[in-house]
């Protein structure tokens, strides 16, 4: 499993083409596994798409909204097609503080703090021609049943 970002840090030493990556990114350069070559890898993933953020591992998906939810959590292993949303259940309480706790430090550490909605920054999605949302405190939010066994409604992030 990998994102985007990694990639990044490999791109700029090949001839011809002229880019750096972002001086505090959480990427690195894995050009040496297209050479066949292993390396050490954590297989997680960091998303975020305005105000939504998650982090998916080899056997969980935790999806969080801000400012209130609804918040996702799936166990991947039993769970694949994240029909069964188990936020708030005491059986996975530890799980869901400790991926709430890793994307926390993430984005505390990398979110680029002029582009970080969920500290009161801009949207960047004004930089490309579209009208920058801004949470509403008005707009109701859905809520999610966090029952098993009930159909959970399923995040398109992947």
């Amino acid at each position: 499993m990998t994102g985007l970002i990694p990639s990044q840090h490999g791109v700029h030493r090949y001839p011809g083409i002229d880019a750096k990556p972002p001086a505090q990114s959480p990427g690195r350069d894995f050009s040496a596994v297209l050479r066949g070559q292993a390396i050490p890898w954590e297989n997680v993933i960091y998303q975020e798409m305005e105000f939504t953020r998650a982090i998916r591992t080899d056997g969980w998906k935790y999806v969080a909204r801000h400012p209130d939810g609804p918040y996702e959590l799936y166990d991947m292993q039993t769970d694949p097609r994240e029909r069964f949303n188990l936020y708030g259940q005491p059986a996975v309480a530890g799980k869901q503080r400790e991926l709430a706790g890793q994307l926390d430090a993430f984005f505390a550490r990398y979110a680029d703090p002029q582009y970080d909605l969920w500290k009161g920054g801009r949207s960047k999605a004004g930089r490309l021609g579209g009208a920058a949302r801004k949470p509403s405190s008005s707009r109701p939010l859905p809520r999610q049943a966090c029952i098993p066994g009930a159909p959970a409604k399923t995040s398109t992030i992947n």
